[in-house]
């Protein structure tokens, strides 16, 4: 019985290696430059100011609207 305890231990050590392993694989692939020396996560967080620049100017009702569409294209 007692060795059957130490087996499961040692399988939770190897669980724990693999998932650190793979939470590692993920952070180097969300880190490392992949467009014009940028990462993932840069090029995600210019997307989303972008994309609140142009609902911010939207809502603020300052001149016409299709002049800003035009240059978010």
């Amino acid at each position: 019985m007692k060795q059957q305890i130490i087996f499961t231990n040692r399988q939770k050590g190897v669980a724990t290696i693999s998932y650190i392993m793979g939470l590692m694989a993920l952070l180097v692939s969300l880190l490392a430059p992949v467009f014009n020396d940028k990462s993932a996560v840069q090029l995600l967080a210019e997307a989303i100011k972008k994309d609140y620049a142009g609902y911010e100017y939207a809502i603020s009702g300052k001149g016409d609207i299709q002049k800003w569409i035009d240059y978010l294209e």
